[in-house]
């Protein structure tokens, strides 16, 4: 059970990741007329692919209760 909810967490993070890229990505190609714009687009599109965990705030911030300096 504790696998599959953290699971369902590191997939929404990815997705939430991926709509901000498209999103990025599709502003980009609407208002850019310069062909270097696909070498950003190509850019960004791989970085999204990377599968990245989602961020420990308590590594961010250690002091906080539960953090790693408690």
């Amino acid at each position: 059970m504790k696998q599959t909810l953290a699971m369902r967490q590191h997939l929404a993070h990815d997705n939430t990741r991926l709509r901000a890229a498209l999103t990025t990505i599709a502003d980009m190609a609407e208002h850019s007329p310069s062909a270097m714009t696909m070498n950003d687009i190509a850019r960004i599109a791989r970085s999204a692919l990377v599968a990245i965990p989602r961020e420990n705030p308590l590594l961010r911030h250690p002091e906080q209760p539960g953090g790693i300096e408690s």
